[in-house]
């Protein structure tokens, strides 16, 4: 999977919405309800004049979009350094009516994770993580992950704290 950055210039979002419609069409689900909410929601940041710390981004690969999400990169208070927050993550149409398992789903999750990390050390760099996740399946999976991370001591700190999981890079 590749972790690409949507646009209207280069024709990435157009394919995006394409992919995701026929989704819906092979599924049997009516694409103009179902994009209302998720996809209205960060198509702002891919219609205007692109930002260098925010964007939308999908995980991609040959058999289409798997989930996008909204990230910026900011000051925040209370802080040293800047913060990479990604919100409004956003599973495909397959996702969503149960068409795939729940172990394509967690590598899904994983591999936002990943991704994401490897943003805010290169394109976007932040010494601070903040995920707001969407689902208490989410929570659940990653207080575990957050869990075993601690327990490595890969970052300076991992915590969950509500619908948010904080990280602080070493």
């Amino acid at each position: 999977m590749k972790f690409i950055r949507l646009f209207e210039h280069d024709g990435s979002w157009l394919r995006f919405l394409r992919d995701w419609q026929n989704q819906c069409e092979r599924l049997n689900d009516d694409f103009d309800l179902y994009q209302v909410s998720p996809i209205s929601v960060v198509e702002d940041l891919v219609r205007n004049e692109p930002r260098v710390d925010a964007g939308v981004f999908g995980l991609e690969d040959d058999e289409g979009f798997h989930a996008i999400c909204q990230v910026n990169c900011a000051n925040l208070p209370g802080y040293s350094g800047r913060v990479l927050r990604v919100r409004m993550m956003y599973f495909a149409p397959s996702y969503d009516v149960g068409e795939r398992n729940i172990e394509a789903y967690a590598e899904v999750l994983v591999r936002m994770f990943n991704e994401v990390l490897k943003l805010s050390d290169e394109d976007m760099r932040a010494p601070h993580i903040k995920f707001h996740l969407r689902s208490p399946a989410d929570q659940r999976f990653f207080s575990e992950l957050s869990a075993e991370l601690d327990k490595l001591q890969a970052f300076a700190s991992v915590e969950m704290l509500g619908s948010w999981l904080y990280i602080t890079k070493k």
